[in-house]
């Protein structure tokens, strides 16, 4: 009897390690599919991944071992899975240079060559919203943080920047560049924007009174263009490029 209870405790502790040897298998296999899967992500090769994630098991084998995804997993099943959509206009005939997405998501924006500029829902992929400016080019776009006006960068003059009231549809110039501006920044509370142009300065309005005014050039940090400028985290300083 005691032979018998020996002999089967070792064949416990076996199955045991193989058990344990078998689990650790799949999970290498886990491993390398997930590797593999990632890779085909960046190439958006998205069939292949969604083919490499289905060979990751997640119910039990034959064995009854039973192997749950991980959040990796799940993260890639997103990735690849999400809806695309297509804004369409007349506007494809021509080359986009910027496009822009309100602070809420609801509207995204999209100018280029042809000085047009359309803006569309989101969520049904209708265009809501066109316009052309003076200019031939739009170089930059930015929604102002209420998702109200929309500041355009352009090569237009006398300003080269116009911020639009989306629904009214009223423009208003900022004149002080001396060239193409090609970037365009509203601070968080909506009342200041940061542009940057070909004139080599960086120009910080003020857009919190009724008639937007300069605040501040940034000039002599640059031989030539500023392509663009941004706010530091607290707004206290900006950064010219």
């Amino acid at each position: 009897a005691e032979r018998a209870r020996i002999a089967e405790a070792a064949a416990k502790r076996e199955t045991e390690r193989a058990v344990e040897a078998e689990k650790e298998e799949t999970y290498s296999g886990y491993i390398a599919k997930i590797g593999f899967a990632a890779a085909t992500v960046d190439q958006n090769a998205f069939d292949k991944t969604r083919d490499l994630l289905a060979a990751c098991p997640d119910k039990p084998d034959e064995a009854g071992h039973v192997f749950q995804h991980h959040w990796e997993w799940r993260r890639l099943q997103y990735l690849c899975t999400r809806a695309e959509r297509v804004f369409r206009s007349d506007y494809d005939r021509q080359p986009i240079e910027t496009v822009a997405l309100s602070s809420d998501g609801k509207l995204i924006a999209a100018g280029g060559w042809g000085g047009s500029i359309h803006i569309w829902d989101t969520r049904s992929a209708k265009e809501v919203h066109s316009f052309t400016i003076v200019g031939q080019y739009v170089f930059a776009l930015a929604f102002s943080p209420d998702g109200k006006h929309l500041a355009i960068g352009t090569n237009a003059k006398p300003g080269y920047v116009t911020i639009v009231d989306i629904e009214a549809q009223e423009h208003v110039q900022l004149q002080g560049h001396q060239d193409t501006v090609l970037s365009v920044v509203y601070s968080t509370d909506g009342k200041r924007l940061l542009t940057s142009s070909y004139d080599a300065t960086a120009r910080l309005w003020d857009l919190g009174t009724p008639e937007p005014t300069l605040l501040h050039t940034f000039e002599g940090y640059h031989d030539s263009w500023v392509h663009s400028a941004a706010f530091s985290p607290d707004e206290k300083r900006i950064v010219p490029a």
